[in-house]
């Protein structure tokens, strides 16, 4: 669950630096228009600022969880990613001096 907790919030982060501004591109617009869609612009960028960000957010949640699980699943059955690490020579190990 962290993954899921991990992706869902940087879908969201990445959703609010999205949809602010569109949200502000219509708002502009919606000054200029009074007939029309752009009329509803207010409730559609209210709607948008705080939908886009949550859905993107529970939507990520959710898909990785998913994906987690599958591969965990499939992990348990046919084997997992295995990762060999090796230390190259002449770089530190421990501490910073």
């Amino acid at each position: 669950m962290h993954t899921a907790r991990f992706v869902a919030i940087l879908l969201g982060i990445l959703a609010v630096v999205v949809s602010v501004p569109f949200g502000a591109a219509l708002l502009l617009a919606s000054l200029f228009a009074s007939t029309g869609i752009a009329a509803y612009s207010p409730i559609l960028l209210i709607l948008g600022l705080i939908g886009v960000p949550v859905s993107a957010a529970v939507g990520g949640f959710v898909l990785t969880a998913i994906a987690c699980g599958l591969y965990n699943a499939l992990a348990e059955r046919f084997g997992g990613i295995e990762v060999e690490l090796k230390v190259a020579p002449g770089v530190l190990t421990s501490g910073r001096g």
